[in-house]
């Protein structure tokens, strides 16, 4: 579940960064509509994954993992309640940054920890041998 998990992150990531680019490329213009399409279906697709993940490692003991997890999870949280509340209570209409780049900056941090995850759980998955992390 994982890697379907990490695949659909990539996909959405490249076909962002993929139709910008062509954009760009195309006509000399940057188009935002690309990437914040694309952060229309990643920004939900990883809060919903994170929040499994926390759950799932609720009653597991501590790690590194589930720390970085844990943190994701809060700024999520934290950035959507702060841009609710402010969009609700004082009128505040976001700039193209509060919308751009702290959820790409999300983003991009929860995609680090999917591959690293990814790639802990391939790293010593070498059975018959003696002393896999060793090498030997």
């Amino acid at each position: 579940m994982r890697k379907f998990d990490f695949i659909i992150q990539s996909l959405i990531i490249g076909l962002g960064f993929m139709f910008t680019l062509s954009g760009l490329l195309r006509s000399g213009e940057f188009y935002w509509f690309f990437l914040i399409y694309a952060q229309l279906f990643l920004g939900p697709w990883q809060f919903v994954s994170s929040l499994v993940n926390y759950i799932a490692a609720w009653n597991q003991p501590g790690s590194l993992y589930k720390n970085l997890v844990t943190i994701h999870l809060y700024l999520s949280v934290l950035y959507l309640t702060l841009t609710g509340g402010l969009m609700v209570f004082y009128n505040f209409e976001p700039s193209l940054s509060w919308i751009m780049i702290i959820p790409w900056i999300l983003g991009l941090y929860y995609y680090v920890l999917s591959y690293l995850k990814i790639r802990r759980q391939h790293k010593y998955q070498q059975k018959g041998r003696f002393l896999p992390h060793l090498k030997l």
